[in-house]
């Protein structure tokens, strides 16, 4: 959608799923840029001092009149390059239930730097992920929840971790299965 406004009325937003809020951006942080094209004037913020705290989903926002226009977002990644992200698969050892459990923990990286998904048996699952800390760790856990027919009939599962242009993942290995336990393979785009 364009919109003809002045930068002026252009607003960034942030938001920040460990606890569901929106808030703008502090303005100490962002600096906005313009540049005209022709009859199109574009928009643009910068973060300053970018941290890796910094990451997350920003969203621009148009004020016209009584409307507020707001843009699809744009997720941010701000890397440190000493960093990569632990990745843990667990499953149960033995289930009496419907359902099989299995859990991807991931620690060393923010919930908003990482997406998180599983391959079971080469289709592209997304489970269920939620942000979580203990004792001065932060962690990501993904649950997906199999059924114990498709559990018993031995499904490759693989926990992917996707941190910028990297993917992580994890193999798990179930009794019986021929492939290493716990293989992390790491690879860039």
């Amino acid at each position: 959608m364009e919109l003809y406004s002045p930068c002026s009325s252009v607003a960034w937003l942030r938001t920040y799923p460990e606890n569901t809020t929106l808030s703008k951006t502090d303005t100490s942080k962002v600096t906005m840029h313009s540049s005209s094209h022709g009859w199109t004037e574009v928009c643009s913020a910068v973060i300053t001092s970018q941290t890796v705290e910094d990451s997350g989903m920003y969203y621009c926002v148009v004020v016209q009149g009584k409307f507020a226009h707001i843009g699809n977002g744009s997720r941010v990644i701000v890397k440190d390059p000493t960093v990569s992200p632990v990745v843990e698969v667990i499953s149960p050892v033995s289930y009496s239930s419907s359902v099989v459990p299995l859990q991807c923990l991931v620690t060393g990286v923010l919930q908003t730097q990482v997406d998180v998904y599983w391959i079971i048996d080469g289709q592209q699952v997304v489970g269920h992920t939620r942000w979580t800390h203990s004792e001065n760790t932060e962690f990501i856990i993904n649950q997906l929840m199999l059924s114990a027919a498709e559990w018993q009939s031995r499904p490759a599962c693989v926990c992917v971790v996707e941190y910028g242009r990297e993917v992580f993942n994890k193999t798990l290995q179930q009794p019986g299965r021929v492939f290493c336990t716990g293989q992390l393979d790491h690879f860039t785009h």
